[in-house]
């Protein structure tokens, strides 16, 4: 466990919180011989949470694994005080055939001139 702790504090991940069950995992035993444990958690970085700062990991009923599903709950979405584009570039497109167009060699050009030093 303190590996785990090590290995956390190193990457600059944290331990989301949770809903449910404090154990994600049962060996599915009865009574005396039933073993519990907390193995499954949801991480994430400074930078995630304070996008997504109430979201929480729901930790589900068992189905057919003896570990809990785990489901993250956003809470709310983005952090609006955020600008959700920092960091991300939107995807250049360009087709083939718009080389034929003259629309397209005025255009690049004028972009190229305004934006030369």
């Amino acid at each position: 466990m303190e590996n785990l702790r090590e290995a956390l504090d190193d990457c600059s991940l944290n331990a989301l919180g949770f809903r449910g069950s404090l154990f994600t995992w049962c060996n599915k035993h009865n009574d005396s011989d039933l073993v519990q444990e907390r193995l499954d958690r949801g991480i994430c970085n400074v930078e995630w949470i304070q996008l997504f700062p109430q979201a929480t990991v729901n930790r589900l009923e068992y189905w057919h694994s003896d570990h809990r599903p785990l489901m993250i709950d956003l809470g709310g979405g983005i952090n609006p005080s955020l600008n959700w584009s920092i960091g991300r570039r939107k995807r250049f497109h360009f087709e083939a055939c718009w080389v034929d167009k003259i629309e397209c060699h005025n255009l690049v050009e004028k972009h190229w001139v305004s934006n030369s030093p």
